[in-house]
């Protein structure tokens, strides 16, 4: 391990809630353009290998992710690279706040981002801050901490304390200011470029060279899209918020999707919940945000695709939740033939896997519709 670590000039791990895929990539582009030869990783919705030349391939599995992954794709880069200024940028593929430890062990880092904190996985990682708290520990002394997450500032500077950490705060508003207006639409959680400008202060690029770098990265799969299509009645429109998985980054992009449709006066709005039988801490948040969404009148609808469990059920009925569970995805287009003369706006959150993948696969025969298009790309 150690002579495979050595032969890379820098080393970046990339951890966090959510966005650590979209941010590793943006990491990756930038160091590119800085004339590095870089590999990358993501392990998001379909994890991607990211080679030095600009292009990828998918993350071969015979089983869940698995931390050995890390040191592995490691070795394999270590012997295959070709210039001697090289660098890794890898995200975090461990939960378990042993498992990232061991991680950084094997990486052994120079630059450790924390994108953000926010309450997922809560049976192996508790509440927010205790997820705070595990991300720090699992950082190496005497390395850099970048973070654009304000939240648990007393965490990071507590660690940076007793670590010996550079630490490096970009604050969110610091990458939507950056960013043009014409490529804003690109980057909708401003907190992932600010991560990125957080990366690049420490190692002394310039703000303007970084944005430039990242401007045209390739967004991971499952990167946040609204599609639109006609059919023979109405408009039909389709935000893709599967990825997101928590609930304070899906409404963020639930307004974003609302406001992408409004051309529409007369729309019907339905929430496509995508439930995960193995993420039941995930679907107990997400029953909180359809009672939540539901008081407020947000949608029209609510569509479960996946298990529900009765518990699941019976709160939804108990607050007067008009839901329907669906077997399949192509129980959307019974949907679609039962609302006449007005638009739709779907909107699925949840999860990206899973029974998501049946989702995926529908959105596939939409694109043969009149007229489909993305009309909002990450």
């Amino acid at each position: 391990m150690w002579y495979a670590r050595k032969k890379f000039t820098l080393v970046i791990h990339v951890n966090g809630t959510r966005g650590k895929s979209t941010v590793t990539r943006l990491i990756h582009a930038l160091l590119r353009r800085q004339g590095m030869e870089v590999f990358g990783k993501t392990t998001g919705s379909a994890a991607r290998f990211l080679l030095p030349d600009g292009t990828e391939r998918p993350v071969k599995r015979f089983g869940p992710a698995n931390v050995r992954e890390q040191r592995n794709m490691m070795i394999m880069s270590a012997f295959s690279k070709k210039s001697q200024i090289s660098a890794l940028v890898f995200e975090c593929n461990a939960i378990h706040e042993e498992l990232q430890k061991i991680s950084m062990l094997w990486l052994k880092p120079d630059i450790t981002v924390i994108t953000n904190v926010r309450e997922d996985h809560v049976r192996e990682l508790g509440n927010a801050e205790d997820t705070a708290l595990a991300f720090a520990a699992a950082i190496p002394d005497n390395s850099a901490l970048v973070t654009s997450d304000s939240s648990f500032m007393s965490v990071w500077e507590k660690s940076a304390k007793q670590k010996k950490l550079c630490l490096h705060y970009a604050a969110p508003n610091e990458g939507s200011d950056s960013v043009n207006s014409s490529a804003r639409q690109r980057f909708d959680f401003p907190e992932n470029t600010a991560c990125v400008l957080g990366v690049a202060d420490h190692l002394g690029i310039e703000r303007d060279k970084a944005l430039d770098a990242i401007s045209e990265y390739k967004p991971d799969a499952g990167a946040f899209e609204v599609y639109s299509w006609k059919t023979n009645f109405h408009s039909v429109f389709f935000a893709d918020a599967r990825a997101a998985n928590d609930i304070e980054s899906t409404d963020r992009l639930r307004l974003t999707a609302f406001q992408t449709a409004k051309q529409e006066t007369n729309i019907k709005k339905i929430l496509l919940l995508v439930i995960r039988e193995d993420r039941p801490d995930r679907t107990w948040q997400f029953m909180q945000y359809i009672i939540n969404r539901h008081r407020e009148g947000a949608f029209d609808e609510y569509l479960c695709l996946g298990f529900c469990p009765l518990s699941f059920q019976k709160n939804l009925r108990r607050e007067g939740v008009k839901f329907r569970i669906i077997k399949a995805a192509s129980d959307l287009d019974s949907v679609l033939d039962e609302t006449l003369e007005q638009a739709v706006c779907f909107f699925a959150a949840g999860n990206y896997g899973g029974p998501g993948v049946l989702v995926t696969q529908w959105l596939e025969t939409k694109k043969q519709e009149t007229a489909f298009r993305a009309v909002l790309k990450q």
